[in-house]
């Protein structure tokens, strides 16, 4: 049947996956064999094994209540499993330098001295480091990224809500993914980072349509502390919010100004404390030194094509996934011009660990054998199977 057969966009979306994860396996397998070539082959070979078994129709079935209490039953022993994985790695033995420069911020700001410190070059902007706080206080800010596997765990519950089987396959392809173990053993912040935009939006998608005037503007000042994590959200938000206000889900223009005065407030704190610093080399510099002026312009204007065109939210998302990898991807490229293959992927080039920013974009994208209907404006938000009638991009639902 036409509904069973896997689509373009997800060949892609896999496509992207395997290719991410095999580089990383590239990587960090030169250090042990002399041929890492071989064994980023046979990771291919295996995940693309893998994922032919995943998108294989199953016709088991269980309740939905059995399969809810196994699927966070399993997503609880995973994540003791990950605080076990995490403990087993000291970080201050590991040459990453997110997290130390993370742990130095928040240490500086506790200690009333200016966090974006020069010998540190911490690139994000000031929210990132305020979400990252609680964890601080809890004694390790590996906890960040556990907290993001279970509230990435929950959105994958909402997302695929009428078929659960599904959930599990999302799960599997996340936690058998290289590049995602490797942040949660190095405790980095890129796909926490992204989550909590996820988590955003879907809050966004659930709530906008039936919030009064004030809650839509404290939701746009929540999504402007949001935006003040890294500088690449901005992408996502021209492709959600662009189809959002197409589509009259989301009209207000004060909801937009709220959203710019979120923002602000939560970069003033340090305008006013350095200026000059927080100018000339704090995370807008920091950040602008990764990406050539053409690269973001053709970014942003990728970001605004999709949201002027394409007509299903969860096709917004696949994008937003696409641009997310296109975007590294092209900085990846430009990289191995400048400095070699050698110097860009083996040694410290580059940080492929960006690739990792369209990964939770991919995955909630992807549509299975099993797969539910909802309506084009809906990712999130729970619909009655009974009320939504139509494929995955033209379904109507009774709200």
């Amino acid at each position: 049947m036409k509904e069973n057969r896997i689509s373009i966009t997800d060949i892609c979306a896999l496509g992207i996956y395997a290719l991410i994860n095999a580089l990383f396996v590239y990587k960090y397998t030169f250090r042990i064999t002399s041929q890492p070539w071989a064994t980023s082959l046979l990771y291919l070979i295996m995940v693309s094994i893998f994922i032919l078994l995943l998108f294989k129709k199953n016709e088991f079935r269980l309740s939905l209540k059995t399969e809810k209490v196994i699927y966070f039953s399993m997503i609880a022993f995973l994540a003791i499993l990950f605080v076990f994985l995490m403990f087993h790695f000291d970080p201050q033995k590991i040459r990453v330098g997110r997290y130390p420069a993370m742990y130095d911020w928040i240490t500086r700001f506790f200690n009333s001295e200016f966090p974006y410190a020069p010998h540190a070059k911490p690139s994000g902007f000031p929210f990132l480091f305020v979400i990252a706080m609680p964890f601080y206080l809890l004694g390790d800010l590996g906890f960040f990224q556990i907290f993001s596997f279970l509230i990435f765990a929950v959105l994958v519950h909402l997302r695929h809500h009428q078929k659960s089987i599904n959930r599990f396959r999302c799960i599997f392809l996340l936690i058998t993914s290289p590049i995602f173990l490797y942040e949660i053993v190095v405790r980095s912040d890129l796909f926490s980072n992204m989550v909590m935009v996820m988590l955003y939006l879907a809050m966004l998608e659930t709530l906008s349509r039936r919030a009064g005037d004030m809650a839509l503007y404290f939701l746009g000042i929540i999504g402007g502390l949001v935006l003040a994590t890294r500088g690449i959200v901005l992408l996502l938000y021209i492709c959600v919010f662009g189809y959002f206000f197409r589509r009259q889900i989301i009209t207000h223009g004060l909801f937009f100004l709220s959203m710019l005065v979120g923002f602000f407030l939560s970069l003033l704190p340090f305008l006013i404390w350095d200026w000059g610093y927080f100018i000339e080399s704090g995370p807008f510099s920091t950040q602008l030194a990764h990406i050539p002026a053409w690269l973001l312009t053709a970014s942003i204007a990728s970001s605004v094509l999709c949201a002027l065109t394409i007509r299903s939210l969860k096709r917004i998302y696949s994008s937003v996934s696409f641009i997310l990898f296109g975007v590294t991807c092209l900085a990846f490229v430009v990289a191995v011009f400048d400095h070699g293959w050698y110097e860009t992927v083996l040694k410290d080039g580059f940080d492929i660990s960006y690739f990792c920013f369209a990964l939770p974009y991919l995955l909630i994208s992807l549509d299975f054998p099993d797969k539910e209907t909802m309506s084009p404006e809906s990712v999130f938000a729970v619909r009655s199977p009974s009320t939504c009638t139509g494929s995955a991009d033209q379904s109507v639902c009774i709200s």
